[in-house]
């Protein structure tokens, strides 16, 4: 009876004692994990015993709660509520349903209903009622109030389609039937992808900047393709601390100042001590020398770019031009955390260190005393300028028929704002990552705090929301990093290593609602990695909600999955390979395992067995494009490559997305990112071989996308693309 309880325990809790691994074999945590774990969720649990009484805790704690803090609507539709009431309290129910969402307006209802007896269960002396509301609710986020004999619930209740933004949702043929309407021809975009960070770029400061994506959109509207890609491009901390992993942000609600072009600020033609700053022959020379270099140095690049920064944030907020301070007080106005996120980074910058490690007082809120208000003031001003450069690169790149394809982390630093900000939305003392599987055989413990799934609810998920908001207004696509994580992600208690822990649960119908209304409002087009250790469940929602998964070639063919190889879904973002990959040059010639042998990752015989298996993957791509006859114009026995022909492939399915790494056009061997290592590579630092300038007049290059062009049947547009 106790173990039953436990496990009822755990269930309650959304932590799950077993999961099937990457090969399909069951595994099951230790009590002393799921034990450890409990108490991370703020569960006072030492010994399974216990487990009875803290079960029937919980659950009148819900029961005093009388109505679940977040609610669905799907289309609108608001099923019954279930309201707990003491069994002593009798009489109507009113209720207060307030529609005027800041989003979509809306109206205000009171109505007053008896209450609907659901049955006869009397749990812990309450009757469960069942409160009807027929109003069809309009797309938004609804504030529900319950009131009876002086009790009083709240509700969150979010009313969004079921079906995500997406235009090859839309113009799909309806019934079932083919239909002879070009406008509802399947949708088949296109795009390139590249780190910005890489995108060498006439005139760079040593990396990308987001003048230079404007430049690459523009290119490839202009040869009909329809985005362009990159990694994270969300606030990082590039001196002391110093992370420039683009999967480990500050933030996911606000934006990298590393990629702001300062040629482009405004404010650079009034700022005199700016352009005798960067105008030196000191400071042109080390321009030149980070340019030049094969590699991004964040740190040198970062510490010039704040030099020109903040000398155009001290003239800006000491001149005040009356057009522009008009324009920022505006910026602040619709993203007032801009002004707690700068404070957080001021006080950053004056200690040198993350949030972790200030004095007590500082963890939750920063006085005035405690930070420099123009440090203060720089961050504010590097924001907004931020906003209008990727605000300036939207518009342009639509112009361009052309949108962004950002990428979405799957958390934050443990130091940084978001968590600071948010404490109780997240479990602090543990860390997110992914059980073992046969290429990390010990697991991978990513160092990222999980969201805590009962407090985010509670908040009516208002950081998720936020999140999700500010990358959606910006992007056509947005990836969603490890979307698994929307059902459940894989815990480990601090100390324990990542082969002891657990998945936890989240309720994914909320995320799901809040993504939906989200892309909706935003028009943005959602896509999710949905590769690894994924139950049935993910894709089978996703599906359901009109989100496209991903399709990358040497995924589709690992042993476990390896059934020849199926066409991409419709649905699907395809691809020959992701950043965590190496490019297909490397992966065709099993460069990438010797480096891995090299580094130790993989025993002699480790390696050999995965050169076998490459050359049987490597034949099984072949015999896929020899029946398409792409391959006509390669040479079987050349030994390079045959990428041209594999892209040909890809270009002729039926995949909403089809994503080119520009790399890949020219060959390139070396990797962005080798899971597994950090100093032993230069992860997240490499710049591209090629500059903009070379690379799009690059016959060859040219020739592989018009070939891709041509078969996603694209026409020539000479005007902004309408969803």
């Amino acid at each position: 009876m106790t173990k039953d309880a436990f496990a009822e325990l755990l269930d309650d809790c959304g932590v799950q004692r077993e999961y099937e691994d990457s090969s399909g074999k069951p595994q099951r945590a230790s009590d002393e994990t799921l034990l450890a774990l409990l108490r991370t969720l703020a569960v006072d649990i030492n010994r399974p015993e216990q487990a009875p009484e803290l079960l029937r805790e919980r659950r009148r704690q819900r029961l005093d709660a009388g109505v679940e803090p977040v609610l669905v609507a799907w289309d609108g539709d608001l099923k019954p509520v279930r309201v707990a009431l003491p069994a002593n309290v009798s009489g109507p129910l009113r209720f207060e349903l307030d529609l005027g969402s800041n989003k979509v307006g809306g109206e205000y209802r009171v109505e007053e209903l008896d209450a609907l007896l659901l049955d006869d269960e009397h749990s812990l002396d309450f009757v469960l009622h069942k409160l009807p509301i027929s109003e069809r609710l309009p797309p938004g986020y609804h504030r529900l109030t319950i009131n009876s004999r002086g009790k009083e619930f709240r509700s969150l209740v979010i009313s969004a389609p079921k079906l995500a933004f997406n235009p090859a949702l839309r113009r799909a043929p309806s019934g079932g039937q083919e239909s002879q309407n070009d406008s509802e021809k399947p949708v088949r975009d296109w795009g390139v992808f590249l780190p910005l960070y890489s995108l060498r770029n006439e005139g760079d400061w040593g990396a990308g900047d987001f003048v230079g994506l404007q430049k690459l959109a523009a290119w490839t509207g202009r040869l009909g393709g329809d985005a362009v890609g990159t990694l994270p491009l969300l606030a990082a901390t590039l001196d002391e601390p110093f992370e420039p992993s683009p999967y480990r942000p500050v933030s996911r609600q606000f934006w990298n100042e590393f990629y702001v072009s300062i040629e482009s600020v405004p404010e650079l033609a009034a700022c005199s001590e700016c352009r005798e700053v960067i105008g030196s022959p000191d400071f042109r020379g080390r321009l030149q020398e980070l340019s030049q270099a094969d590699t991004v140095d964040y740190r040198q690049i970062m510490w010039l770019k704040r030099q020109a920064l903040s000398a155009m944030a001290a003239y800006f907020f000491d001149a005040r031009p009356a057009d522009r301070i008009t324009k920022f007080k505006q910026f602040l106005a619709d993203n007032p955390e801009v002004q707690h996120y700068a404070r957080f980074r001021a006080a950053m910058d004056q200690r040198r260190s993350d949030w972790l490690s200030w004095p007590e007082e500082m963890r939750g809120t920063i006085r005035d005393q405690d930070v420099d208000a123009a440090v203060v003031h720089y961050h504010e001003y590097v924001q907004w300028i931020a906003a209008e450069q990727l605000s300036q690169l939207r518009k342009a790149a639509e112009a361009d028929n052309c949108g962004l394809y950002l990428d979405l982390p799957v958390g934050v630093d443990p130091g940084g704002y978001d968590v600071w900000r948010n404490k109780d939305h997240f479990i602090l003392e543990a860390t997110t990552g992914a059980p073992p599987d046969a290429f990390f055989t010990k697991g991978q413990d990513w160092g990222l705090p999980p969201p805590h799934p009962e407090r985010m609810r509670e908040s009516g998920y208002q950081l998720l929301r936020q999140v999700l908001a500010a990358n959606m207004c910006y992007a056509r696509y947005l990836r969603i990093d490890h979307a698994m994580g929307w059902h459940r992600l894989y815990c480990i208690p601090k100390g324990a290593g990542a082969g002891h822990g657990a998945y936890v649960r989240y309720r994914a119908e909320e995320f799901y609602a809040i993504a939906s209304l989200e892309s909706h409002l935003h028009e943005c087009t959602l896509l999710a990695e949905n590769m690894g250790t994924v139950p049935p469940e993910v894709n089978e929602s996703l599906q359901r909600h009109g989100i496209g998964g991903m399709w990358v070639a040497p995924y589709e063919l690992e042993p476990s999955r390896r059934q020849g190889l199926s066409d991409p879904h419709p649905m699907s973002v395809a691809s020959l390979n992701t950043h965590d990959m190496p490019p297909v040059a490397a992966w065709w010639q099993g460069l990438d395992i010797a480096d891995r042998q090299s580094l130790g990752l993989l025993t002699a015989e480790q390696a050999e067995a995965e050169r076998l298996d490459r050359r049987q993957a490597t034949e099984i791509l072949l015999n896929w494009i020899r029946r398409t006859g792409a391959l006509a114009a390669w040479q079987e026995q050349s030994g390079i490559p045959p990428v041209a022909a594999l892209l040909r492939c890809l270009a002729a399915c039926d995949e909403q997305l089809m994503l080119v790494n520009l790399e890949d056009l020219w060959l390139e061997t070396r990797s962005q990112n080798v899971p597994g290592t950090s100093d032993e590579r230069p992860n997240w630092q490499r710049k591209a071989r090629y500059s903009l300038e070379e690379f799009t007049q690059n016959p060859e290059v040219l020739e592989a996308l018009a070939s891709v062009n041509e078969l996603r049947n694209k026409d020539a547009r000479t005007g902004p693309r309408q969803h």
